[in-house]
């Protein structure tokens, strides 16, 4: 071989190996967090967290989630209809979680008692 062919072989070999290694596609990560209502005293289940990329999950009781995404993806959040902006993945630190409050007053009712019948009293 001349040293022109080496010349040819050498990117087309790089190129060969960063799709086999999946490298253009994107280094998959997984993100993990927790979501709280505006004021962070309650976390909020049943928060649909949703990628760019076509993957979702929701929280689960205690407001926890974790999704597996690609680098190249964006995650946003969405709450009784109302979504956040997306965030890029690559610009998320993925190893401390990733924690988020939405900006939702969740309606809370006024304490009620329920007291049993007092048979002679009702008679």
């Amino acid at each position: 071989m001349t040293c022109s062919t080496h010349k040819f072989l050498l990117p087309v070999f790089s190129l060969f190996s960063l799709l086999l290694c999946g490298g253009v596609r994107g280094q998959q990560v997984t993100i993990h967090g927790t979501v709280y209502n505006m004021y962070r005293t309650r976390p909020l289940e049943a928060v649909s967290v949703m990628s760019t990329g076509g993957r979702g999950t929701t929280t689960d009781s205690s407001g926890n989630y974790y999704i597996t995404v690609t680098t190249k993806d964006s995650i946003w959040f969405s709450y009784l209809g109302r979504t956040t902006v997306k965030f890029p993945v690559g610009s998320i630190n993925y190893f401390s979680g990733f924690d988020i409050a939405l900006h939702v007053d969740p309606t809370e009712l006024k304490e009620v008692r329920v007291m049993p019948r007092d048979y002679k009293a009702d008679s």
